[in-house]
């Protein structure tokens, strides 16, 4: 999709504030959806500031001043307090970042939006595409970069200058994830457990995923990506869920071109109790307090799909362009025909080459990570004693041995 095509489709009506300066072009930018966030923005903007001392490139930050429809009295308020501020430019929240020229914001408090789309997915997707708009088409190329961050989350000195490094590679990625660690060190000992629970749970499908063969072998937090601008635009921008959006939008993503891992730079979102969304650290930190334990998806779902892999990588081009679906062991061919993956495959080999290589990242986009979590709770139904959830033993242990697996500091 082009840059002029996705904007006619995407129109954003609320103009970035303080108004951009003409002489002022942004190439690169942080969007952060914020609501009743006035306890941790200021914190989060200030980290921001210090790590664009260390930015080759300027980086402006739009935060995006979000309202849910059941949003309450105090809650309002509170976002209304932290836009009074901004506009006056006092210094409370903005984190040392100079109004107008590293820092721009857009209110969506009073804006009759419906209230399916007052969700953080749309307000990220308002700031992304606001940014867009502004730059008037100038941004959409590989060479500019759209981060994503939440206003309870820290990064460190070289979070932008890790990234820049990480899109110098040719060729370049179309996105990044970061390294996370949550902030723990003010917790007492239930949620720390519950925050490392949830991260070994996270670290846990990704690294399974990467050992299936799967290209989204990765982890998906809404405060921890950066995009090209272009692999923005071509995976048509961000959706607008109210909650997994990161994880809908990467999924897309990867179909365009690569996702890498950003390991030498963290990102640390605050590991708190919220119910604002329906899943995310909040919720699960939530569950956990209240008696319900964290689960890990059985591994041997992973290797159905790993050996389902590597026959398609082992098989000619003739098999490709044939049924493949009688490739996969027997548990996976019995999804697959609920799918009618059949139909689908034949569909798929008439537009595509006919090259090994075309045809097997084919597959890969079919079978992105919501077909994969289709698959496992598939077999979780069908064959609950054989694929069940297991629990999360010897948490700490097993976050070490993760992060190893995946080459991240300890």
């Amino acid at each position: 999709m082009s840059f002029s095509s996705y904007i006619k489709r995407n129109p954003i009506p609320w103009p970035l504030e303080p108004a951009m300066p003409g002489n002022v072009l942004i190439r690169h930018a942080a969007v952060i959806p914020v609501f009743d966030e006035n306890d941790h923005i200021a914190a989060a903007l200030t980290s921001i500031k210090q790590a664009l001392q260390y930015s080759p490139e300027p980086v402006a930050v739009l935060l995006v001043i979000n309202e849910p429809a059941h949003a309450g009295i105090r809650a309002r308020n509170a976002n209304r307090e932290l836009l009074a501020s901004l506009r006056r430019n006092d210094g409370k929240y903005d984190g040392g970042l100079i109004p107008g020229k590293e820092l721009f914001f857009i209110d969506l408090t009073d804006k009759e939006i419906p209230a399916k789309y007052r969700t953080v997915g749309n307000a990220r997707k308002i700031g992304f595409d606001g940014i867009l708009s502004a730059s008037d088409g100038k941004v959409t190329d590989r060479d500019r970069l759209l981060f994503s961050l939440d206003a309870d989350t820290s990064v460190e000195q070289n979070y932008f200058a890790a990234a820049f490094e990480c899109f110098r590679n040719d060729p370049a990625p179309a996105g990044a994830v970061y390294n996370f660690e949550h902030r723990v060190d003010e917790l007492d000992s239930a949620l720390r457990s519950a925050v490392m629970r949830y991260e070994v749970f996270l670290l846990d499908y990704a690294a399974k995923l990467r050992r299936s063969g799967s290209i989204y072998g990765f982890w998906t937090i809404g405060s921890a990506f950066v995009c090209t601008a272009q692999g923005y635009v071509r995976c048509g921008g961000m959706r607008r869920h109210a909650a997994g959006e990161d994880f809908y939008f990467l999924q897309a993503l990867r179909k365009t071109g690569m996702v890498t891992i950003i390991k030498n730079s963290c990102v640390h979102p605050a590991g708190r109790l919220s119910e604002r969304v329906p899943f995310g650290t909040g919720p699960a930190i939530a569950k956990q307090l209240a008696g319900e334990e964290l689960m890990l998806y059985n591994g041997k779902c992973f290797e159905l799909l790993r050996e389902f892999f590597c026959r398609c990588d082992q098989a000619d081009l003739t098999e490709l362009a044939a049924d493949i679906g009688a490739l996969a062991p027997p548990e996976l061919q019995v999804f697959l025909a609920d799918q009618n993956f059949s139909s689908t495959w034949q569909k798929i080999v008439k537009n595509t080459p006919k090259v090994r290589e075309k045809l097997l990242m084919a597959l890969q986009i079919y079978c992105d990570g919501f077909f994969i979590l289709k698959f496992c709770h598939h077999l979780e139904n069908t064959h609950p004693e054989q694929f069940a959830r297991t629990p999360v033993n010897s948490p700490q242990e097993k976050l070490v041995q993760l992060r190893r697996e995946f080459d991240l500091p300890q």
